[in-house]
């Protein structure tokens, strides 16, 4: 899987996101991310792989479970 980069410099705490992103946290509302500086509209600010994937029922007889490619007229 490619994931795109996070736009401009990344984080020195957080690997996966861009500079602009700080985490605070509060009684009410827990843990959260902020921006610390100005984004643009479009900015990557957060990027990580998916942690889990699941085949949707409809594909189930159509499609492998592992990779989710189609399956080919005679099989995998």
């Amino acid at each position: 899987m490619i994931l795109p980069p996070v736009t401009g410099q990344q984080n020195s705490y957080y690997v996966s996101a861009n500079s602009a992103v700080k985490i605070e946290e509060s009684k009410d509302m827990g843990r959260f991310a902020v921006a610390g500086k100005d984004v643009k509209i479009g900015d990557t600010l957060i990027v990580e792989p998916a942690f889990v994937a699941v085949l949707l029922a409809e594909h189930a007889a159509t499609h492998c479970f592992h990779c989710f490619r189609r399956y080919g007229i005679y099989g995998k």
